[in-house]
């Protein structure tokens, strides 16, 4: 049987992260995983809630939400997370997490941090956020860069193409000149000359 960490992380949930409206304020929501240990985490800027999850606590709430396997459960703890389908409601020291709803809505009740694990919390999720940002920067200007070189490369193309055609829309060189046809020239035969039209007996 694959790990948590394996299983956590092929399903693409150890680093989640949302701001829901929680009513009284607004909370960030986020997971992250530190060895075999998955968190799930929600704080409002200045306290933190927690609820750490191994092995064993993954396999009693895969069977509280009635699935058949750690696929099933995580995926719809992703798609519930990634469409921001959270509600976050506080009671005292604790915090009631709900991904999704109606009878396939998943529960997570989490408690207050102590001093030094809200400290470490904050720290993760905020250079995290930071390095997010520094990533999503670059990689908008490496866009850019390549839209302006696009945008170069077609003005450039387009000087040279115009460069063929003259101010009046005309091929340089001059159009081909039709020469004027002699008098006494067949038009369909130009070479030759007309041939008189035949004349009936002349009788005196």
């Amino acid at each position: 049987m694959p790990s948590i960490h394996q299983v956590v992380t092929d399903q693409k949930v150890a680093q989640l992260c949302q701001v829901v409206d929680g009513g009284s304020g607004q909370y960030i929501c986020f997971t992250r995983l530190v060895g075999d240990t998955w968190t799930i985490c929600t704080s409002d800027g200045i306290d933190v809630w927690r609820l750490e999850i191994d092995a064993e606590d993954l396999t009693a709430q895969i069977e509280l939400a009635e699935v058949n396997s750690e696929e099933t459960y995580l995926n719809r703890f992703r798609t519930a997370f990634n469409s921001g389908n959270i509600s976050v409601s506080k009671d005292g020291v604790h915090i009631t997490m709900t991904l999704g709803q109606g009878t396939t809505a998943l529960t997570f009740d989490l408690y207050e941090a102590r001093a030094a694990e809200k400290k470490a919390e904050l720290q993760h999720i905020l250079f995290r956020l930071a390095t997010q940002v520094s990533d999503l920067d670059s990689k908008l200007q490496k866009a850019n860069q390549a839209l302006d070189s696009m945008k170069m490369q077609r003005t450039s193309g387009g000087a040279v193409n115009l460069g063929l055609v003259d101010l009046d829309g005309k091929k340089k060189g001059g159009a081909t000149k039709v020469k004027p046809k002699q008098p006494g020239m067949s038009v369909i035969n130009p070479t030759s000359k007309k041939r008189k039209a035949a004349r009936g007996v002349e009788f005196d």
